[in-house]
């Protein structure tokens, strides 16, 4: 050129340059030039094509267009910051051909990048190529090559193509052979004379030793980095992906992994020289992902040339910055990944990030604070000889400070949203439904065996196998704010996890790391103790996965959640024991201060001394006013077993002792009546009024209240904590619990049943003055199951009360019932029971449900126990708190002496009276039909029989009656009883009365009287007769005994008590004083409130009189002959007239029976008088010459011989005492009659 410059080219490209001093700088000889000729010799031989000269300096691009040579785009600038090698992958990679003739094999022989195991092996050594993507169109400086590794095969020398599309290719300097490799171990580097501008390289191997064998590998220059950013990927390289310094080997370069990214033995490492990229050294952000295979020994992560031999270390497994001035105390694990992160801002804060959790933070004052050196950073490798081998997979820097949130996100990490700092606690353990494994040793299912995650269960859940893919899952059944996590070992077997990391997610798919993935440090040992990890904040979940990080012996726990405690919901906390002590209103849990216990499908077990306590009581603000349900079952009700206390309370509280639920002491006097059966669910419930109002509930039953003012506190809860099943004294048993709820108010007992599940039945309306025993038939009697399977009514299947058996169950246990059908839809007030008649069986306990149609049950009381019998006979009476509205009264026996065997009736309410009137059939109850007060065996039981409708009495056992709310007007009245007295000599009570003392209706020395004796009847009672006796009294006071319906006295006597006016509430039969009862059998009594007539008392008493005449101005006595007379039979058939036909009053014999002595009492002789006329009485006689004779007789008359009719209503008459002389027995007044 003209400025003396002058140019070589080989094949049209440029191969030297420069300004000689020789000659002028080889100025052109205008003379002469030679060619092929040297005057010292140095000639040479050769075949010439052509010569051609110009006039001038061609350029470069004019001497290649000359000589046949496309260059490629030169680059404008030089590679002035330095060349990075930049490798083949096999996606960036193709050949010409490759050797091999099955796929593994052609595989194994493309692995062409740099420092590969392998090498490219074409399949033929004539015109074969090596092609290299460096992934975009750039300056390429050059190439670098190596041979077949561990094999005598490589390239001597080669040509280089360059292409923008991988298409139009240009030689590189114009087909310039290259000098290759001259062992197959060693990198040999070729730089272009000017970098070129293409994106594909394309080596052409020209000479080669053995076998055409390469790996290769582009030189690019170095780029300006992106945003002050190095990224380097360790994709089979050492470049960086946002362009800038590449990193370098400076002690020896590694080996590439797929899987790994970069393998760093000890002794090599990598520098950079980040100032090409960002000059600041006070402000700077490094991330980093190693593997290292061990972690306890000191290792140099990063260090820099101003540090000396400080920088980041890892040493016995705690990442920090050496001196320890910030250090991370996570316990790092070998033979895992990791990404390392640290950051320094401007004032000299260096942050240390692990898996892109904040992890420590400190201005450490050594080393002007960690500022970089603007010359290098170096990676792995320390001065000191603390390396630090393992595979790097990802290194980036800036020339920044990143926020914790940015290092986080870099990191992979994506942490869940925190929460505000939680005011309270509370522990959740999650019951096996929402628990998940991801393996289970033995596949045991879950809440089996290995597999019983829960805490305090009696193993634990273990992993099929030990890795860190294993995992427990934890479902806390929505999201809301999680604040950590809790976590015990296999129970007795020295296996425990010692680390683990949390994940937490909203829907059990998308999952976020707590604090990145940080782990937590585990349990130290497999007992029973509890590792509580918060985390810094709590964060919105649902779903927690604990993952294992490290484990002592298998990987095996028990794990719960912490939560925040959240507001109770209107004051009230619901535990529904569902294996947790969470409330399902939210609030405080439940703690287990003295022992945990277990939880089972029934509840939760506590045994004796664990309690469970309820602390800080945010839910209850007003300790003066609650409510409390405890639904338990208790293994020992005889025994000491508090249920509630509070602070302050002392020895008080609420106690199940004695089988009896009651407030302690018994002197607070509130004690519910029924009895709690061991092992039974029962529903205790407590509320406090404001004012100080205490009642107790039992299953929804208001069973006692009052106002304990010497309690201590007066039963108010303490804010602090409240006690359940515990007593500091050792008052406590063992049972099950299934549900706590708390209210801060004092509900109703109408809400208080509802909320203790208490379904109970309508009240009554009416009234209940007094009490009836109502024993319905059997064919309104029903059993649920019968020994013997008797049909009812017989055998074993006799319920009725007072039958001579009972009803009796198949066998032993407490679902057995008898119904009963009251008839009617009524008040019922009670139940009345006996045990078996015949045997030393009955009913202990029983509670009782009641019906208004038979089909929907409802529990009186709330299925309060109620006590039942003590004997096989005697009579308990149990009445309701209160008259229930129903018509069917079902008992269930709950506890028995011998099988379940039982006589009852119904107590209804005494109901009103039909018309004043009050009737006692004694059709096996002592009730009226009409209804009406029922009457009271107040001295004792008498005995009804089965086959027939009357009542035995005994002596001084017989019948009460309040008929005040019947006979309203005690001057006026009528009775009417049918007995049948077993004496009735001297003095026999038939109807008295407190207000009349010793007097009253008799049967005096055999004749009805009333005493004193102011009034008497002449007939004379007989004992073992059945008599109808009737008495009324008027508003004048007038009084009337009856004898079979017929009066047979009436007066107005003075006494007793203003002659017969009647007790307000009390009348007595059959029970005298002084010796005057006697025994007895009675069908019927009735009473009217008022006085009847003759003729109402007389159809009353079922007798039908006959026609009265009136007075007799005097009497005839009429013979009649034999052919008057009639007869039922005559002995030895005899017509009437012969021998023992001769029934005239004068006859020389007489009338006998076809039975004769043996009477039946059905045997008669009619008269026929001839005519209707007065009959006034009849005269009787014995047998002539013989000492045969009726001594009592009754008299029937007759107007045709058709309807006939007693005459006094059957009175019986006393006839002979002898043969011989007449009896005339004239009737208290005339008859109409013809036959007598």
């Amino acid at each position: 050129a003209d400025d003396g410059t002058v140019t070589l080219y080989v094949n049209g490209a440029a191969c030297a340059k420069g300004k000689p001093k020789f000659k002028d700088h080889y100025q052109m000889d205008p003379k002469e030039m030679r060619f092929l000729v040297d005057q010292a010799g140095h000639n040479t031989a050769g075949y010439l094509k052509s010569i051609k000269l110009w006039g001038k300096g061609l350029d470069e691009y004019d001497v290649a267009a000359k000589t046949g040579c496309l260059l490629p785009k030169r680059a404008e600038k030089k590679c002035l910051l330095g060349y990075i090698p930049l490798t083949g992958t096999p996606k960036t990679v193709k050949f010409s051909s490759i050797e091999g003739k099955g796929k593994e094999q052609r595989r194994q022989n493309s692995k062409s990048r740099l420092g590969s195991t392998r090498a490219w092996f074409p399949a033929g050594n004539r015109d074969q190529w090596m092609q290299i993507d460096t992934g975009k169109v750039q300056n390429i400086a050059g190439v670098v090559t190596e041979g077949r590794y561990y094999t005598w095969q490589w390239v001597t020398s080669y040509k280089v193509q360059v292409s923008k599309n991988g298409f139009s290719w240009y030689d590189v300097e114009c087909g310039r052979i290259f000098d290759g490799n001259r062992n197959y171990h060693q990198k040999v580097k070729n730089v272009f004379s000017e970098p070129v501008v293409g994106r594909y390289v394309r080596i052409r191997p020209w000479t080669w030793y053995g076998h055409i064998s390469m790996r290769a590998g582009a030189l690019i220059c170095e780029g300006q980095c992106a945003k002050k950013h190095l990224m380097y990927d360790f994709d089979d390289q050492l470049a960086s992906s946002t362009d800038g310094p590449s990193l370098k080997p400076q002690w020896g370069e590694g080996r590439y992994n797929s899987h790994y990214g970069y393998l760093n033995h000890r002794h090599q490492g990598m520098v950079v020289k980040q100032g090409n990229c960002f000059k600041g050294k006070d402000e700077w952000s490094v991330l980093y992902e190693l593997y290292m295979g061990h972690s306890w020994t000191t290792r140099q992560l990063v260090g820099s040339s101003d540090w000396g031999n400080n920088g980041a270390f890892i040493k016995k497994r705690l990442f920090g910055l050496k001196p320890k001035t910030v250090q991370c105390k996570q316990r790092l694990e070998g033979g895992y990944f990791y990404k390392y992160g640290i950051t320094r801002n401007k004032k000299g804060v260096v942050k240390l990030y692990i898996d892109g959790y904040l992890c420590s933070k400190k201005s450490p004052a050594l080393a002007d604070h960690f500022a970089l050196s603007p010359d290098d950073v170096s990676f792995f490798k320390d001065p000191g000889s603390e390396n630090t081998g393992g595979y790097v997979k990802r290194i980036q820097m800036w020339g920044k400070a990143l926020p914790d949130k940015e290092v986080a996100s870099l990191s992979g990490c994506v942490p869940p949203k925190e929460q505000k700092k939680c005011d309270l606690n509370v522990e959740f353990n999650a019951p096996y439904s929402q628990q998940t494994y991801s393996c289970v040793w033995a596949r045991d299912r879950t809440g089996w065996r290995h597999g019983t995650g829960r805490l305090d269960s009696y193993q634990g859940w273990s992993a099929c196998r030990n890795d860190l893919n294993q995992f427990m899952q934890i479902d806390v059944g929505k999201v809301r704010p999680i604040a950590g996590v809790v976590t015990q070992g296999r129970t007795h077997y020295g296996q425990y996890v010692t680390a683990y990391a949390v994940e937490v997610s909203e829907d059990g798919q998308n999952w976020q790391a707590v604090q990145c993935g940080a782990p937590f440090k585990g349990n130290k040992a497999s007992n029973n103790e509890r590792k509580t990890n918060l985390f810094n904040a709590p964060v919105n979940a649902r779903y927690v996965k604990i993952r294992p990080t490290s484990w002592r012996g298998h990987i095996s726990m028990r794990a719960g959640v912490v939560l925040c405690e959240e507001p109770c919901k209107k004051g009230d906390l619901d535990f529904t024991m569902d294996h947790s002590f969470l409330s399902a209103t939210d609030g405080p849990a439940l703690e287990t201060k003295w022992g945990e216990g277990r939880f089972n499908n029934g509840g939760y077990r506590f045994y004796r001394g664990q309690g469970l306590q309820l602390k800080q009581i945010s839910c209850l603000k007003n300790p003066n006013e609650y409510s409390i349900v405890i639904d338990a079952r208790i293994d020992h009700t005889w025994h000491w077993n508090r249920l509630l206390s509070a602070g302050g309370w002392g020895r008080y509280g609420m106690f199940v002792k004695h089988r009896k639920f009651m407030l302690y002491p018994e002197d607070l006097e509130m004690v519910c009546p029924g009895v709690i059966f061991n092992g039974d669910m029962n529903k205790f419930g407590i509320t406090r009024e404001a004012g100080g109002r205490v009642r107790l509930y039992l299953n929804g039953f208001m069973c006692a209240e009052g106002e304990p003012t010497d309690a201590p506190r007066a039963m108010m809860l303490s804010k602090r904590s409240v006690d359940f099943f515990r007593d500091p004294s050792h008052l406590h048993g063992s049972g099950t619990v299934s549900r706590i709820r708390l209210w801060s108010k004092a509900l109703d007992p109408e809400k208080m049943a509802t909320a203790m599940g208490c379904k109970k039945p309508e009240k009554s309306n009416q009234k209940c003055k007094s009490v009836v025993v109502y024993n319905p038939p059997y064919s309104q009697i029903k059993f649920s199951a019968t020994l013997g399977n008797h049909r009812v009514g017989t055998g074993w299947a006799r319920g009725r009360l007072n039958s001579p058996r009972s009803w009796i169950a198949p066998y032993y246990g407490r679902n057995w019932w008898m119904q009963m059908d009251s008839g009617e839809v009524q008040a019922i007030a009670g139940v009345v029971t006996q045990g078996r008649g015949d045997g030393w069986w009955w009913t202990t306990r029983y509670f009782v449900k009641v019906s208004v149609d038979g089909r929907k049950w409802r529990k009186v009381e709330c299925g309060r126990i109620f006590d039942g019998n003590r004997d096989a006979y005697r009579q308990v009476r149990n009445l309701f708190a209160e008259p229930v509205k129903a018509r069917y009264v079902r008992i269930y026996p709950q506890e028995s002496h011998g099988y379940p065997s039982l006589r009852a009736a119904v107590l209804v309410c005494e109901g009103k009276c039909k018309n004043g009137h009050l009737d006692y059939p004694f059709n096996q109850q002592l009730t009226s039909v009409t209804k009406g007060p029922s009457l009271d065996a107040a001295w004792g039981q008498g005995r009804f029989y089965h086959h027939h409708p009357f009542y035995r009495f005994y002596a001084g056992k017989g019948l009460k009656l309040d008929e005040g709310n019947c006979l309203k007007n005690k001057k006026q009245w009528s009775m009417l009883m049918h007995v049948r007295l077993d004496h009735t000599h001297k003095w026999r009570a038939l109807v008295t009365a407190d207000g009349w003392g010793t007097n009253g209706l008799f049967v005096g020395d055999q004749y009805l009287a009333t005493k004193p004796q102011e009034l008497s009847c002449p007939e004379r009672i007989r004992r073992h007769h059945w008599y109808k006796f009737g008495l009324t009294r008027s508003e004048d006071g007038r009084v009337k005994l009856f004898v079979n319906g017929y009066k047979c006295a009436e007066g107005t006597p003075a006494s007793p008590k203003k002659g017969f006016e009647l007790d307000e509430h009390d009348i007595e039969f059959f029970q005298g004083q002084k010796g005057e009862q006697t025994y007895g059998y009675v069908k019927r009594i009735q009473l009217w409130a008022k006085s009847l007539t003759n003729k109402e008392m007389a159809s009353a008493s079922d007798c039908s009189l006959p026609a009265q005449t009136g007075a007799c101005k005097g009497e005839v006595l009429m013979t009649t002959r034999d052919n008057q007379m009639k007869s039922s039979s005559v002995w030895g058939n005899y017509p009437m007239g012969g021998y023992y036909g001769r029934g005239s009053l004068n006859s020389h014999m007489c009338w006998m029976s076809g039975w004769g002595t043996q009477g039946n009492g059905r045997e008669w002789l009619q008269v026929d008088t001839g005519k209707l006329q007065s009959i006034t009485g009849v005269v009787t006689r014995g047998a002539h010459g013989r000492n045969w004779f009726v001594t009592t007789y009754r008299v029937k008359v007759s107007e045709d011989g058709r309807i006939w009719r007693w005459v006094e209503c059957g009175r019986i008459f006393d006839g002979n005492r002898d043969a011989y002389r007449q009896v005339r027995n004239l009737f208290a007044e005339p008859v109409k009659a013809r036959y007598v």
